[in-house]
């Protein structure tokens, strides 16, 4: 059975089919850049299995779906400029054994309250170049008195969300690919 797929940088313009929910074997899911299409298919929760699922630099549509909170395994995801929109869900909290996430270069909108704070082994969340202006008010504040928001407005282009619990954030300006 496979266990390791990559397909990234094969210029495949394609929507990622639902079928890919039966790969259940799978640890490692590499779909980056591509000009992949459509919405992340919701199947992919049920690989839980995956450790590293990357599906970045993409044109995807939609939002990071609820269901990818039921990949257990997972401990990194990188879906930086993918196109994605609208909050994070709260269900990526249910990923304990997540360290780093990547969701710079999309059009992000909230953070889930107190979902994230909660995993243990989170080091780095990279958020730069997103609409944050729907934090959860703790963290709005916190982030606003460290100088990373400004004083009425979300998240400035190229800087990352630094908040108490997270050991490492994005605060530079995010370069090009």
């Amino acid at each position: 059975s496979c266990t390791d797929l990559s397909l990234a940088s094969l210029s495949l313009s394609c929507t990622i089919p639902t079928e890919i929910g039966l790969l259940t074997a799978l640890t490692n899911l590499d779909l980056g850049a591509n000009n992949l299409t459509g919405q992340l298919p919701t199947e992919l929760g049920l690989l839980t299995d995956v450790l590293d699922l990357i599906a970045d630099d993409q044109c995807l549509s939609g939002t990071v779906p609820t269901e990818l909170g039921a990949m257990a395994a997972m401990t990194n995801i990188d879906m930086e400029d993918a196109c994605l929109v609208g909050p994070v869900p709260s269900e990526l909290g249910e990923l304990t054994q997540l360290v780093n996430l990547d969701l710079s270069q999309n059009r992000i909108a909230a953070l889930p309250g107190g979902a994230l704070p909660a995993l243990p082994r989170l080091h780095t969340l990279l958020l730069s170049s997103n609409v944050l202006d729907a934090l959860p008010p703790d963290e709005r504040a916190t982030a606003r008195a460290s100088g990373l928001l400004p004083a009425r407005h979300g998240a400035r282009p190229g800087v990352g969300v630094r908040l108490p619990w997270l050991r490492h954030a994005a605060c530079g300006a995010v370069g090009g690919r």
